[in-house]
């Protein structure tokens, strides 16, 4: 009876399914394992997530959420902050931010909107690093490896548990496209240019720090093929039309950083954080807790590095792999691997006092702590890794095998690391929580306030509330809503000039009564002060774009414009060509 129902069962449609879809199943499980574990700890959605920065990011979602309720998307402030004095919001890029902000609309709450925004950040890192991994090998089984390993990654658990560093978060999702562009245009044909272009817009959007180690990291690795990149210059016409392309499509975002930049003395240029005073010893990359609880990338990435051990040329397993019919492209990716590792093991202990950063800070400054290179760091590290082990676990016969023990694995040294770090979570937050003033005023460091009004202009702005100071003094009654301030000025007031509830950026206009345009400058607090000597009845303040950043606009609109057009030309020129073999 027994032997009768294994037979049926075995024999069964469903049992030939599970053997022909097996290794879809299991990379699937592990997807779900891997994710499914991380999103546990986002949640309850009605206790929002907290880090370092977590009041910042919160703040920054409501001030998008605010301006598309206010149908006021390009000012370029947010004026949500310090009680509606506002704040150069888009110097830290906002498109992702619409996603929460769009949650946030339709009725979610704010710790609900922010979960879901970061479970799909875990889910497009793991899918990207995925897609990178099967087609560099041709195996689903590699790129599941290295997505587990990815998405479970030390540094990128801290940057959601303990930082809750929103632009690194979003980084993330982008190392593998921009890392696969580079493999692509390095080692393969550069087929699909889109890729790494894709890559560096998604990442310049997201974070300006981690762009400028991507890009610093792209520039080291194509020095050291600088000879293959020679035999093969014909790639190269490709690679500055993708870069002119992504400078194109970002234009809306750089240049309006640049002109603020330059517009005053930014507190940006002197920042708070130093990288001298967060160099680790090189030990602090091996442990589980620094200062500030930040983990280091921890031993078990290293050991990623142990499987090359076996893959030396006279190994079977290497000899075994070079044997295929793939041979160029396997030794291509063998030789990519180990660069990647080399690469990842010198910017790991980049971070440490190793190295000589009374020298390094003078150009490396910008990046606040060194144990950013973590991020570049286990990224390359995790590559390598994976291709070593999956390499091992094919001559081995063995690669879902391999695949389900290091999901397993790595589930586990993940659940131990929250665990000894802690998860916090806020006190539920009410959905008019940021229409208390005093909880508008979380901004960080503040890099993008003008330095003069750092202290003594915030503190001003606190006590003026909906007035203007007229001389700097006299309060008198004003209304504001957003951008737009009117005053009724009275002959009796025989003011020089009205200090006004706005942080000063450049795009404030004045009139009075009569049209005439009164002089706009920034005062001594970096508040925005009219001239008021010979101007009369009702004054007219407005915050317009400047005409660089209308400018930036459509050079960026128009740029998506001529892509989706070429892209479908391109699409109709293939389908012509393939209806005509």
């Amino acid at each position: 009876m027994i032997t009768k129902l294994k037979n049926r069962y075995i024999n069964s449609k469903f049992f030939a399914f599970l053997q022909s879809n097996s290794t879809k199943i299991f990379c699937l499980l592990c997807f779900l394992s891997s994710n499914l574990f991380l999103i546990s700890y986002l949640f309850p959605i009605d206790r929002p997530i907290i880090g370092h920065d977590f009041q910042y990011h919160y703040l920054r979602v409501e001030a998008v959420k605010y301006n598309i309720e206010n149908h006021d998307l390009f000012s370029g402030i947010d004026y949500i902050y310090f009680g509606g004095a506002g704040y150069a919001g888009f110097a830290y890029p906002e498109i992702f931010l619409y996603i929460p902000a769009l949650l946030r609309i339709s009725g979610m709450g704010i710790g609900e909107s922010m979960a879901v925004f970061l479970c799909l950040c875990s889910v497009f890192s793991y899918c990207f690093m995925f897609v990178f991994l099967k087609n560099v090998s041709g195996s689903p089984v590699c790129g599941t490896i290295g997505a587990v390993l990815y998405v479970l990654s030390a540094y990128r658990l801290d940057n959601i548990i303990t930082r809750f560093a929103l632009g690194e978060i979003l980084a993330y999702v982008f190392w593998p496209l921009i890392l696969y562009g580079l493999y692509d245009f390095i080692f393969g044909e550069f087929k699909k240019p889109y890729i790494i272009g894709f890559g560096f817009v998604g990442m310049l959007l997201s974070h300006s720090i981690s762009t400028a180690l991507a890009l610093g990291l792209s520039i080291l690795v194509s020095l050291i093929f600088i000879r293959r990149i020679i035999q093969e210059r014909r790639k190269l016409p490709k690679l500055f039309v993708t870069a002119g392309c992504a400078v194109m499509l970002t234009a809306y975002y750089w240049l309006p950083l640049l002109e603020l930049l330059f517009s005053c003395e930014m507190s940006v240029k002197k920042t708070a954080y130093h990288t001298l005073d967060f160099v680790i010893p090189f030990t602090g990359l091996f442990r589980e807790n620094m200062h500030n609880g930040i983990a280091g990338l921890r031993f078990p990435i290293f050991l990623l590095c142990v499987p090359r051990v076996f893959l030396t040329r006279s190994s079977p397993a290497s000899k075994s792999y070079l044997q295929d019919e793939n041979t160029k492209k396997r030794s291509s990716i063998l030789i990519a691997a180990d660069t990647f590792m080399i690469i990842g093991i010198l910017l790991a202990i980049m971070s440490t006092t190793l190295m000589p950063w009374n020298v390094l800070s003078k150009c490396l400054d910008f990046m606040q702590f060194p144990w950013r290179f973590f991020a570049p760091a286990s990224v390359l590290i995790i590559i390598a890794g994976t291709i070593y082990i999956f390499y091992i676990s094919e001559f081995t016969k063995a690669p879902k095998k391999a695949m389900l023990l290091i999901t397993a694995v790595s589930v586990l040294i993940a659940f131990v690391h929250i665990d000894i770090s802690g998860v916090g979570h806020a006190e539920p937050f009410d959905t008019d929580h940021y229409s208390d003033f005093t909880e508008t005023y979380h901004i960080g460091a503040g890099e993008w306030l003008p330095r003069a009004a750092q202290g003594d202009g915030l503190n001003i702005v606190r006590s003026m509330g909906d007035n203007v100071l007229l001389n700097g003094n006299k309060k008198l009654l004003c209304e504001r809503e957003n951008g737009t301030l009117n005053f009724e000025l009275n002959g009796s007031e025989n003011a020089d000039f009205a200090i006004l509830p706005y942080v000063w950026y450049k795009g404030y206009e004045a009139r009075d009564m009569s049209g005439n345009v009164l002089n706009v400058a920034m005062s001594d607090n970096g508040l925005v002060q009219v001239d008021l000597r010979g101007a009369n009845g009702t004054i007219t303040v407005e915050h317009k774009p400047t005409p660089l950043r209308i400018a930036a606009y459509c050079i960026s609109a128009v740029s998506i414009i001529a892509l989706l057009t070429a892209a479908v030309i391109f699409r109709r020129r293939r389908k012509r060509e393939f209806k005509s073999v």
